[in-house]
């Protein structure tokens, strides 16, 4: 009986690949940033864009996809805003497919799929493919 719970904690001990850390995005559609400018409706600003963006995966299958935007006015005068949450939830990774779920099951982007290869993740979201890049730590 030794051997088969040996056999069973081989496995569970083993260390594997982690895709948990911090990623910036680096394209949408094949565009750097900043990118992805729309027309605003909005009284002040006439164009929004995005200055940057990131996705944080934790350790425990957990993401949160912050956004900093930045908007031009009719005077051409551009500010970047403030960082806001875009998504947040959970996370699940089989060796191939990246699968985000907003953290109520049903967020209006919810599930957003992708992939990731040589640390870069791409994701398909509403007809747009998002290209996010890992960030090293340096020592």
């Amino acid at each position: 009986m030794l051997p088969l719970a040996l056999v069973a904690c081989q496995g569970s001990t083993s260390p594997g690949p982690t895709i948990a850390g911090q990623y910036a995005l680096i394209s949408r559609d094949g565009i750097g940033v900043p990118c992805c400018a729309t027309k605003d409706s909005g009284a002040y600003a006439m164009v929004d864009s995005v200055d940057g963006a990131t996705i944080d995966l934790t350790g425990d299958g957990v993401y949160t996809w912050s956004v900093t935007p930045n908007y031009t006015y009719s005077s051409g005068v551009e500010v970047t805003g403030t960082s806001f949450i875009f998504e947040y939830g959970n996370y699940t990774w089989n060796g191939q497919t990246l699968t985000l779920l907003h953290a109520s099951g049903a967020g209006p982007n919810s599930p957003i799929s992708g992939s990731i290869s040589d640390n870069v993740i791409a994701l398909q979201l509403q007809g747009h493919e998002y290209q996010f890049m890992r960030l090293i730590d340096t020592p």
